[in-house]
């Protein structure tokens, strides 16, 4: 699979604050935090790299981000319900408990990130790679799946419910005790010791 790379033809260090005051985040470096707390709403992110910057006092409100990297980023519990992310990569961040509901993400790297509790109902995947990632006890209710590659993620006790997993491989995933229902599962790729994970679904004793 060809994930696009994020388009950054150059970066200028900026200072976050000002950039969040002056609606204006475009080709950004941006290493620094602020102290105060921001409402980052109604705006574009486009070829922008956020290097240990912690999002803890800042509040996401519709936005889009395109063409950007996020670096040992805590990210962790923002809503990004519905909005749209493309062309970009999360490496080592923290977005415990970030909700992507009905969100449009395309073309995105997930490197060595904690997932956990992530959600990702109702969104749109297309072109995703999680690797190395915790997912646990994250969940996929009724989201679009295309081109989307899990490689040595912790996925277990996640929900997988109305999202076809046909083709997608978990066969180098931890699944253990993961809920899924059997429309769900068909076309599944795991290996042979991971089916006693599944077997419960099936609602039968083993002897």
């Amino acid at each position: 699979m060809k994930i696009k790379k994020p388009i950054i033809k150059y970066l200028e260090s900026k200072d976050l604050l000002t950039s969040i005051h002056t609606n204006d985040l475009n080709n950004g470096l941006y290493e620094n935090t602020p102290d105060e707390n921001l409402i980052l709403k109604d705006i574009e992110i486009n070829s922008c790299h956020f290097k240990n910057i912690d999002f803890t006092n800042i509040k996401v409100e519709n936005i889009e981000i395109y063409d950007s990297i996020f670096e040992n980023c805590n990210l962790a519990n923002l809503n990004l319900d519905s909005n749209v992310i493309h062309r970009t990569n999360f490496i080592n961040c923290n977005l415990i408990g970030v909700t992507f509901i009905e969100a449009s993400l395309k073309d995105i790297t997930f490197n060595d990130c904690n997932l956990k509790y992530t959600n990702y109902s109702g969104s749109r995947l297309d072109n995703i790679e999680f690797n190395n990632s915790n997912l646990n006890e994250s969940a996929f209710i009724e989201t679009k799946l295309k081109n989307t590659e899990f490689f040595k993620c912790n996925l277990s006790k996640t929900e997988i419910f109305n999202t076809s997993l046909k083709d997608i491989d978990l066969s180098s995933c931890d699944i253990h005790a993961i809920s899924i229902d059997m429309e769900s599962v068909k076309g599944l790729i795991i290996d042979q010791s991971q089916c006693i994970d599944l077997i419960n679904m099936l609602e039968v004793k083993l002897k």
